[in-house]
């Protein structure tokens, strides 16, 4: 790793040390001030009897990581649980984890189940745990479960419960009376006897407005000495008997700075002539105006903070960069100014570690010198010792896991990867937890003795060649040759609502109505403002050229724009009066050609369109809370597509069995749905009925004629034009995504990866997605006989062209931030869109 050569160039030195930091054991209480905290006599809540619970034992964790199986990923690790669990706590002897309505308590030797379900308290959820207790939450309840006696108490505020924490033999529940506070601090024996409360009385302006401090953020230090309550860029240390011994606030530091900046924004001279007093004057105003404006943003909260448990110091990071050091008693030690943003701050190891939106990542000592340094793809998210070995377990926000060995600076890339995920020692023995943030995720147990194995992640390209075993993880997807971009529409600042129509090269979009000047727009009545904010157009575009076709002037935003399956009728809605969806409004049929249709009043004028066919929709209209009402979209007499608002039985009827495909035609089958888990099949004037043991999800004629369709999450079967089941299927152990048939092969999309087959059922090559793939589908494109993989996570989407030999032709990478709406794909045209708030991109599939 070593010392990074340029640290000079990162930051800047503005402050070292202010006065001597007082470490633990000589402290002053200097901070006795009711202007910070009040202290109560009486609480806001009520306690109740302890509520029964069903206890039960297993003599060893056999029963918890009770499947034996090993994941590709994750190497080393040969046991799993049983299911999934939440995991709330752990230390080097135990692990506490929710599930099921019920915490279990386990070490090597024990597995304790505590049941709260069919009690008063089964829609609770686990907030906080140590070894000693575990706090659960609902509303305006909080309980405490004692896992020395099994005792589980409820408690009921009068405010709304925001923040809880325990220590060695307390717990504490921070209170809010508003989202503007102001808050009260609870504390609590492990008995449920209440030894304190306070009210915080700070007041302060803020960006949302004045606001009163509350415990928006709660902590009990690593020895259980120190309390720590955050509010906004406020700070608060206590001790465990509720006393502040510290109150630090970052607003402090801005306005200092702020004042600095206002002194060198004023002139340094006496003006000479009148027209550099008129000059200075300018200034003088602007520097005013500025000095006010930027004083709303003095107390916009830090974004992290962490604390030495050594000697108590509290570091403290600004989203801009900057970092503070601050002794126990709140007084500021050091500062330094990163040219760079972030929100990643820790003490581990005995370090505090900074990481940036760069993936520039700092270890520095209390002193706040520099030890060594890293370089990620992007900011970390989570940081932690590897058990046994001189490495750190890197968790980034690119969605991966890295390894860096602090000795040598080593760094191995690793597969997905996501915060939540832990690594710990039970009793000596790795044990890693999958589950991704509060959600519930698997545990993994390694033999005794085992340590831990990273990953490496590979790219087919570093491999070299596609992979058919399935027990190691496939080689990963990555952009290669971009895609021939063949047509695109450009505006230099926006389209709202587009619908693209790619065999006619047409573009249908919303744009701004024209801005005014400030004289013409100041003149306006309140009524005329409202109205032209309101006004968009609804301009259809010519791909080929980019010259406007029509053009159709309307007072909406139109933000619910959708097209009818062949693209030659659109439909979208205008408000009555006020722009919020589930308010009342017009419902519009639109020609391809500008021409209104239709006009139809709605209860509500924002809706969302579902084609079951090309010839019927779902309308689901907005709704202020629950679902909305529903409307058809179909095809009248006359031709011409019109909308019916259902009545509750009638939208029961569009779907009467459920989830799934209710029907499916091509041009020799037709499917049809008549229950739950029963079709009939017709070709050629034949006809089967179907019994299934799950219902079908997708369905398509593949180009040699037969039928395939999926059946739940993991079963592809065929059939032949005699509706004869043919003997090949695919059964996946993983859920199915998406399937696509070729001439000779098929591609099965997992979350996991994608597999191609061919026709007798054999695996011919497979690929991994990118990390954390949260869409992934493929399609056949018959012309170029190619299959098109699309799939994207929260920092990229990624198109990718194979051949049904499993070779990656093509494949391109799209920034998210970009790019963030999906991409649309039309196999029979050979295109594939990619669009930003400004450019839509036709992309030849090849």
């Amino acid at each position: 790793m070593g010392i990074l050569n340029a640290i000079k160039k990162a930051f800047q030195k503005d402050q070292n040390t202010a006065a001597p930091a007082q470490e633990k054991g000589n402290r002053k209480n200097h901070w006795q001030n009711l202007a910070h905290i009040r202290t109560l006599s009486t609480g806001k809540y009520k306690d109740f009897a302890s509520v029964p619970l069903e206890v039960s034992e297993q003599s060893s964790w056999d029963s918890f990581f009770s499947r034996e199986k090993e994941n590709p990923r994750f190497p080393g690790f040969t046991h799993q649980s049983r299911r999934k669990f939440k995991h709330i706590y752990h230390n080097d002897q135990l692990l506490v984890a929710e599930a099921a309505k019920a915490i279990e308590v386990l070490t090597p030797s024990q597995v304790k189940s505590i049941s709260y379900k069919g009690t008063t308290i089964e829609k609770f959820h686990s907030v906080a745990a140590n070894e000693k207790a575990v706090i659960l939450h609902q509303k305006n309840s909080v309980a405490l479960l004692n896992l020395s006696d099994d005792v589980m108490k409820e408690f009921v505020f009068d405010w709304q419960p925001h923040s809880f924490a325990l220590g060695n033999d307390f717990w504490l529940v921070g209170t809010r009376e508003t989202y503007d506070g102001p808050g009260e601090l609870y504390c609590f024996s492990m008995d449920g006897n209440l030894r304190w409360a306070i009210r915080f009385t700070e007041k302060f302006s803020s960006v949302f407005g004045e606001m009163s401090f509350f415990p928006y953020t709660l902590s009990v230090s690593e020895d259980s000495s120190d309390i720590l309550v955050g509010c906004m860029d406020r700070l608060y240390r206590l001790d465990v008997s509720g006393e502040l011994q510290a109150r630090i606030a970052v607003s402090d530091l801005k306005k200092k700075d702020l004042e600095a900046k206002y002194e060198q924004s004023l002139p340094t001279k006496e003006p000479e002539t009148e027209e550099e007093a008129i000059r200075y004057a300018a200034a003088q105003m602007a520097a005013d105006l500025m000095k006010g404006f930027n004083a709303m943003d003095l107390n916009s909260p830090y974004s992290s903070f962490t604390h030495d448990p050594e000697t108590d110091r509290l570091f403290l990071l600004e989203d801009k960069g900057r970092l503070s050091a601050w002794s126990p008693q709140g007084d500021l030690l050091w500062v330094k100014n990163f040219k760079n943003e972030s929100r990643f701050l820790d003490w581990v190891d005995d370090k505090l570690i900074i990481s940036f939106d760069s993936g520039d990542t700092f270890w520095l000592d209390r002193q706040g010198d520099f030890l060594y340094s890293a370089k990620l793809p992007m900011q970390a998210a989570s940081i932690s010792k590897i058990p046994n070995k001189a490495s750190y377990l890197m968790i980034a926000e690119d969605h991966r896991l890295y390894e860096l060995n602090k000795e040598t600076g080593q760094m191995i890339k690793g597969t997905s990867g996501h915060p939540g995920m832990a690594l710990f020692q039970i009793n000596g023995q790795n044990t890693f937890f999958d589950g991704e943030g509060n959600s519930q995720g698997y545990f993994w147990l390694s033999p005794q003795g085992r340590d831990w194995e990273h990953l490496e992640a590979k790219t087919f390209e570093e491999i070299g060649t596609t992979s058919v075993d399935t027990t190691g993880v496939a080689p990963e997807i990555s952009a290669t040759r971009k895609f021939k971009r063949v047509n695109y529409l450009e505006d230099d600042e926006w389209f709202g609502s587009r619908v693209v129509d790619t065999k006619r090269k047409r573009a249908y979009v919303v744009e701004q109505y024209p801005q005014l000047d400030w004289d013409e727009y100041r003149k306006l009545t309140d009524a005329q403002r409202r109205k032209r904010e309101t006004t968009h157009f609804l301009t259809c575009y010519d791909l080929t050229n980019s010259k406007k076709i029509w053009q159709l002037e309307m007072v909406s935003s139109m933000y619910s724009l959708y097209a009818s399956p062949d693209k030659k009728t659109l439909f979208t809605s205008a408000p009555k009066k006020d722009e919020i969806t589930y308010l009342p409004g017009t419902f519009y049929v639109i020609s391809d050609e500008g021409e209104v249709l239709k006009k139809k009043r709605v209860d509500a004028h924002g809706f969302q369109v579902e084609f079951q066919t090309e010839e019927k929709g779902l309308v689901r209209f907005a709704s202020e809370r629950g679902k909305g009402a529903a409307g058809a979209l179909y095809i009248n007499t006359q031709g011409n597509w019109d909308l019916k608002v259902l009545a509750e039985e009638e939208e029961e009827d569009l779907k009467p069995f459920g989830v799934g495909l209710n029907e499916y035609v091509s041009d020799n089958y037709r499917l049809e749905r008549i229950d739950k888990k029963k079709y009939t099949l017709q070709s050629a004037g034949e006809k089967v009925d179907l019994n299934l043991k799950a219902a079908i999800y997708e369905a398509q004629e593949t180009p040699s004629g037969d039928l395939a369709f999926r059946s739940g999450t993991r079963l592809i079967p065929f059939y032949n034009r005699q509706l004869e089941k043919k003997g090949v299927e695919i059964k996946e152990e993983k859920n199915i995504l998406s399937f696509a048939t070729g001439d000779g092969s098929l591609a099965v999309v997992s979350k996991e990866e994608i597999r191609g087959y061919d026709l007798e059922g054999h695996l011919k090559w497979r690929f991994s997605p990118i990390p954390k793939a949260t869409h992934s589908e493929v399609v056949w494109c018959e012309y170029h006989k190619l299959y098109l993989w699309v799939l994207g996570n929260s920092n990229e989407k990624l198109v990718a062209t194979l051949s049904e030999e499993g070779k990656v032709i093509r494949s391109q990478s799209f920034n998210d931030r970009d790019y963030h709406r999906d991409i649309e794909v039309y196999p029979d045209d050979c295109v594939f869109i990619a669009q930003s708030n400004s450019v839509i991109n036709l992309y030849e599939i090849d």
